[in-house]
Parts: structure tokens; sequence; C-alpha cells
């Protein structure tokens, strides 16, 4: 009985290489790609929105008065002051220029910074609205990351 050995060219090897690195993009690649170009779209479309008093004018809100503080609104008010300026939250997010932020609902009552984050706290007058935002953003005046009520 004879046993024959297919010896493998030395050029098997990086062809078997290119075969693989066509098979194209994974799920997981994928999916990371489509994250970060939907967080560039998101970050660009904030950065172009107006974050203005004219944006009143155009939903026939009611602008709450810069004066006013934070512990006098309720939670729902303030969460309903937030899309009356321009800026955008939904699913627990909060994305916006700060300066935009701090005259529709007031200066935080509190600010810490914990980590890669900088936590903001409003006391309303039936508990409590934190955002948790990005240290790095919030420093160069945008505000972006969740949204959460205690």
């Amino acid at each position: 009985m004879t046993v024959q050995h297919q010896l493998s060219s030395p050029s098997s090897a990086p062809q078997a290489a290119i075969k693989a690195s066509r098979k194209g993009l994974g799920c997981g690649q994928a999916c990371l790609i489509l994250i970060v170009l939907f967080g560039a779209f998101v970050g660009f479309v904030i950065m172009m929105s107006p974050c203005e008093k004219d944006t009143n004018q155009l939903t026939g809100a009611v602008p709450i008065s810069t004066s006013l503080n934070a512990a006098q609104l309720s939670k729902a008010q303030w969460k309903a002051a937030v899309p009356q300026n321009g800026m955008l939250v939904g699913f627990g997010q909060i994305a916006c220029n700060k300066d935009a932020l701090f005259q529709a609902v007031g200066q935080p009552s509190r600010e810490e910074a914990i980590g890669d984050d900088q936590d903001l706290y409003w006391d309303c007058s039936d508990g409590q609205v934190e955002i948790v935002a990005v240290r790095g953003q919030y420093e160069v005046g945008l505000v972006a990351g969740r949204l959460n009520e205690f």
C-alpha cells in the first residue's frame, strides 16, 4: 500500500488568506459601521441645527423664562422645555448645545465629573433630572448623553 503525500505549493497559504479576506464584512462589523455612521450623522445634525429663540415662533411653544429656577418645574415640564428649544430628546437620550440647554431649563443644581462622564443634575418640584454627558463633548459646548429621572 502506497501513501501519497500531497505537497502544498508555497503560494497556497497566501492565496487562502486572500480568499478569506474577500468574504466581506461580518454582521458585527457591519453593525459597528452603521452605528458609527449614525453617530456621525446625529452629530452633524446637532451642530447644524439652529438652537435659537426663534424656534418657539415656528412651533408656537411658550418659552420658559430664563430667570425661572428648575426647582419650580416638574420633571414633565423640564422635559417639555427641551424640545421647544431645538434640541433632540428621545429614547432616553439628549443631544444639544450646552448654552441653549441652560437657557431653556436653567443652570444645573449640581455637576459631577466621574470618569469620562459629566453628570448634570436639576432639582425639580417632583424629583430630579440627570444628564450623564460625555465630558469631552461637554467641555466644547455639546451636551450629549443619557437622560435619567429620579
